[in-house]
């Protein structure tokens, strides 16, 4: 993928996932100390999740919706729309799994993010 967008090399990515933390810290508070808490970091699951825009962690059929989406989105209007718009996508699946990740512990929550 790092190679049709610059943005999702290994700096790109390190770029993003600073302008993710501050929304995620924003936007899911509660979720966030939690992952503190039980020493979960972005750095084991959100590189992961931006360079390969979740194509390993969602069923196919899903990734497939999605991507329809950002192909959707990229013919629609300039360059990087996905890009942008991806990193909302990636807050939007922890929203819905708020409620089963706070039951989770550091191991659990690992395995789960890494199996949606």
């Amino acid at each position: 993928v790092s190679r049709l967008d610059p943005r999702l090399s290994e700096d790109g990515c390190l770029e993003l996932m600073v302008s993710f933390n501050t929304v995620f810290r924003h936007t899911l508070p509660e979720l966030y100390r939690y992952f503190e808490d039980e020493a979960v970091t972005t750095k084991d699951w959100l590189p992961s999740w931006l360079r390969f825009l979740l194509s390993r962690e969602l069923p196919a059929r899903s990734v497939l919706r999605l991507w329809d989406v950002y192909f959707a989105l990229e013919q629609q209007a300039a360059r990087g729309s996905y890009f942008e718009l991806h990193p909302y996508v990636c807050l939007a699946v922890l929203q819905l799994s708020i409620e089963d990740l706070l039951e989770l512990d550091h191991f659990e929550i690992h395995w789960y993010l890494n199996h949606l």
